[in-house]
């Protein structure tokens, strides 16, 4: 009878989990972004804050490991609508909009607009259900929404350990003196964008900030004592030592991460892939003939061909003709591709 009773038990049971697996499927189906929204907010419910969801920094991109924050769409205490954009976020391949999923409105902005290399998932942005609860989140940092971890304690001293001796009392860190020309300025993303947009340059700004980092009240304050780009130069000459050649200046420009990946990219091809170069001798009076004719025919439409256009067609029959010259090194075999794809590097105005 016990054994009978036992194994009715776990028929039940097995019935039980099987008649609740297509309600799970359900879910997992129809509320999977929700039930994620949901996970995010688990810190917020049983925290000191209101009920808030903190907003990461997205991938936008399938190789998108970090992002910069190129600017603010919203301000804090704007109604975050779903499919309207927060942010612009500077990918590696471009400047994409980051766009709201759900409703409510942005308390805290956790990074200032121009800040560079947040990792994907760094959260950046507060956003609250209730409009009152925007003033709660005033005083709400990275650290608060569990963006950087606290600075561990110092540990407890033994009783064994010696007395350390009293340390001088600290006073407070004075701004330090502009860098000399040629040496390396650091300053905070959004001083150098404020001193751009000024016309002039962090080198000859003294900073106040953590080493002598220059800041966005270094600049401010430069600036609103009449400071300009000849003053700041001067600053630079004066902190030269007599007798000292200073060295040659020079101006930082901020990439964007469309560049910095450009630039990799064709490092990388300079590097890594064999080169050899021929020369030869052509004679285009024919092409140029006949370039001539395809930019009369297409006058209406606005498009004009060049000679680059030939020489890409020229290369792209070849490759295609002479598939042995279209194939890439992989340590232990040839790859030859049946497709033929050319990049072409242009200058443009930045470079």
């Amino acid at each position: 009878t016990v054994f009978i009773v036992v194994k009715m038990m776990m028929l039940s049971r097995h019935a039980a989990r099987k008649a609740a697996q297509p309600a799970l499927r359900s879910v997992s189906r129809h509320h999977a972004a929700r039930l994620t929204a949901v996970a995010s907010r688990q810190t917020a419910l049983f925290s000191s804050w209101p009920d808030h969801e903190v907003l990461p920094m997205p991938a936008l991109s399938p190789t998108m490991e970090s992002g910069n924050i190129g600017s603010w769409v919203l301000k804090i205490g704007d109604p975050v609508v779903p499919g309207n954009a927060v942010a612009e976020i500077e990918t590696d391949k471009a400047s994409v909009a980051f766009e709201a999923q759900d409703e409510g409105f942005l308390a805290a902005v956790l990074h200032e607009e121009g800040a560079q290399d947040i990792a994907v998932g760094t959260p950046i942005a507060v956003v609250v259900e209730d409009e009152a609860d925007v003033a709660a989140f005033k005083d709400f940092t990275l650290a608060d929404a569990g963006g950087e971890a606290a600075a561990p304690a110092a540990p407890a001293p033994t009783e064994e350990a010696p007395p350390t001796p009293a340390a001088p009392p600290r006073t407070p860190s004075a701004p330090v003196a502009a860098p000399a020309s040629g040496e390396r300025v650091f300053a905070s993303p959004l001083a150098r964008k404020i001193a751009r947009e000024a016309g002039i340059t962090v080198s000859g700004i003294a900073g106040s900030g953590p080493n002598g980092r220059v800041i966005r009240e270094d600049v401010e304050a430069f600036l609103a004592a009449g400071g300009s780009l000849a003053q700041a130069e001067v600053a630079v000459g004066a902190t030269t030592p007599a007798g000292v050649i200073a060295a040659a200046s020079f101006t930082d420009t901020n990439v964007s991460n469309i560049r910095k990946v450009i630039a990799a990219k064709l490092t990388e091809s300079k590097t890594t892939v064999p080169h050899y170069y021929l020369s030869v001798d052509v004679t285009l009076d024919k092409a140029q003939e006949l370039r001539t004719k395809f930019n009369e025919s297409l006058a209406d439409s606005g498009t004009k061909l060049s000679i680059n256009d030939f020489v890409l067609k020229a290369s792209a029959l070849a490759m295609n003709k002479v598939p042995e010259a279209n194939s890439s090194w992989h340590d232990s075999f040839i790859r030859e591709y049946h497709d033929v794809h050319i990049n072409v590097a242009i200058s443009t105005e930045d470079g």
